[in-house]
């Protein structure tokens, strides 16, 4: 009993940790801090409103992920607002949930070919990615590895770092990863699909619309599944956590309700400005290799998720566009929105992303040591 008791309290412990240094680091921040937050809203919000403005699918994601982006690579000083996330993560993580209906219950037997698959993809992309940086790029064993895995950046970066990789490298790869395939495949699906801002927008939820019902379940499902992902130590306890309550009351029709539209969009904006801001510090006069090589990698593991997209299509009948978005070498969230986007099984792209990061997260540490160690 005591055992159980310590671990709960650890992780506990640790929020409450994370939570006494932001509210600490707040007091230490500077006008210039403040200023380059404001900035970095400013810039997203503006990239925002030209998006809806062209049509963009996702706009308020796509729109301020561009826009930061291209300001702090030409050196604006910006910063990510990196302390709305525990906010905007959650709300995504009950978004996305609320796409696991009960018929996808009867779906998931054709999810098992899909499932082989993904180790298979994780094995090509690795491979064809490393060759391409070890010998193209020329970066050495450790740093081409850890640049070369499609998933999890953070614990990427962190792995790299502590074995003596070039962590600048890995942090710029990684991120390319995820910036090149959202924009790429937000291309396609706007000038090949013909998919604008007005078909993902869905319909608009006011604030009145959820019922008292409805919000009280988004709450338990917030904060209860938040503190639950971290009892459980999954890899990403503020998406998953929400996520997997808002799945099963979803399944199982204890509730209906959907996010009001302003919500929605706020969490997006916030995930966007804040992926882009993670090129701040980086010039395209110091890095343009490596944005180059990453830009590069991430294509090449398009174009094999493309592929391998194609077999599972032809093989288990999934539709080809929820395929890709499976297989897709970019984020969890990013791929849940798009699918989400262009009426696509959030809950199938989902659960291939989990179940490729829970394989990374697992295997990556092991190879990683043999790759350094030689066992």
């Amino acid at each position: 009993m005591m055992r159980i008791k310590e671990i709960a309290r650890e992780p506990l412990a640790r929020l409450i940790g994370a939570a006494r240094r932001a509210v600490s680091s707040f007091r230490h921040l500077s006008l210039r801090d403040w200023l380059a937050y404001l900035t970095c809203l400013a810039v997203g919000w503006l990239g925002g409103v030209l998006a809806v403005r062209f049509n963009m699918p996702l706009a308020w994601f796509l729109g301020p992920m561009m826009a930061s982006a291209v300001v702090a690579i030409a050196g604006v000083p910006v910063r990510a607002p990196l302390f709305l996330r525990p906010i905007a993560v959650p709300i995504l993580g009950f978004l996305l949930g609320t796409a696991f209906l009960p018929e996808i219950l009867l779906q998931m037997h054709e999810w098992l070919f899909s499932a082989l698959m993904i180790p298979v993809y994780l094995l090509a992309s690795g491979v064809v990615s490393y060759a391409y940086f070890r010998f193209a790029g020329r970066y050495d064993a450790v740093t081409a590895f850890f640049s070369s895995v499609a998933g999890g950046l953070t614990a990427m970066v962190l792995m790299g770092e502590y074995y003596k990789g070039d962590v600048t490298k890995i942090a710029v790869a990684q991120s390319m990863r995820i910036l090149v395939v959202v924009v790429v495949i937000a291309l396609v699906f706007s000038t090949v699909l013909g998919v604008s801002s007005a078909d993902t927008q869905g319909p608009v939820i006011g604030w009145s619309d959820p019922t008292g019902k409805d919000i009280s379940w988004f709450f338990i499902c917030v904060l209860g599944g938040s503190l639950a992902g971290v009892l459980l130590r999954f890899p990403t306890p503020a998406m998953l956590g929400p996520l997997m309550f808002s799945a099963l009351l979803h399944l199982t029709s204890v509730t209906t309700g959907l996010l009001p539209s302003d919500l929605t969009v706020f969490a997006q904006f916030v995930l966007g400005v804040c992926i882009g801001a993670r090129f701040t510090g980086l010039t395209v006069r110091t890095v343009s290799v490596s944005l180059f090589h990453g830009t590069v990698s991430a294509l090449l593991m398009l174009v094999l998720s493309g592929g391998i997209a194609l077999l599972v299509h032809k093989v288990s009948a999934i539709d080809p566009l929820a395929a890709w978005l499976a297989f897709s070498p970019g984020g969890m969230t990013e791929m849940g929105l798009m699918s989400l986007a262009i009426g696509q099984s959030v809950a199938y792209v989902t659960v291939a992303h989990v179940f490729r990061l829970v394989i990374v997260m697992f295997v990556a540490p092991f190879l990683s040591r043999v790759l350094v160690t030689g066992r």
